[in-house]
Formats: structure tokens, C-alpha cells, sequence
């Protein structure tokens, strides 16, 4: 969806298994860069779980998330600026 003040859309994002999972994200005039699921959506899906070793699985880098893989495949691709990096 565009409007004249604000873009909405999704971007697809791999995760672990081949996983694609959609985000939304909402851009606006103002600067505002948004990711978000649908209502009903799984929360789990917000973690990446790529470098997991299935023999231990201990989840140790939370910031590591789809919804920063998104915003950074926004960043980067369409707006041609730095990628995102969580403090």
C-alpha cells in the first residue's frame, strides 16, 4: 500500500530450514522504518535461528532478529543507506 505520506509492504526473509517468513514494514515521510507482524502471527518467528547447532541449542544473541534483517534489507537495498546495528 502507498499513500502520498507512507509506505506499508513486506519483505521475505529466510530463516532456519529454508523458513521464508514475511515481515511488514511501514515507512512514512517523516523517517519512521517499522517491522512488524500480523496480529496471530508466531512471536518466535522474530528470532533468527540460522547458526543454531542443533547438538547444542542455546540461544545466546537475541538482537540477531528477522525484524532487524528486514529493516537492514530495506536500508540497504531501496534507501542505499548504512545497515542497522543493535545497541
Amino acid at each position: 500500500m502507498t499513500s502520498a505520506t507512507a509506505i506499508v509492504g513486506s519483505v521475505p526473509i529466510e530463516n532456519i530450514d529454508e523458513l521464508v517468513i514475511s515481515v511488514n514494514l511501514y515507512y512514512d515521510d517523516q523517517g519512521w522504518l517499522v517491522a512488524y507482524f500480523p496480529v496471530g502471527d508466531e512471536p518466535s518467528w522474530s528470532w533468527q535461528a540460522k547458526d543454531l547447532n542443533l547438538e547444542d541449542p542455546v540461544f545466546s544473541d537475541a538482537s540477531d532478529s528477522t525484524l532487524l534483517y528486514a529493516i537492514n534489507d530495506v536500508l540497504l537495498e531501496a534507501l542505499n543507506s548504512d545497515p542497522m546495528t543493535p545497541d
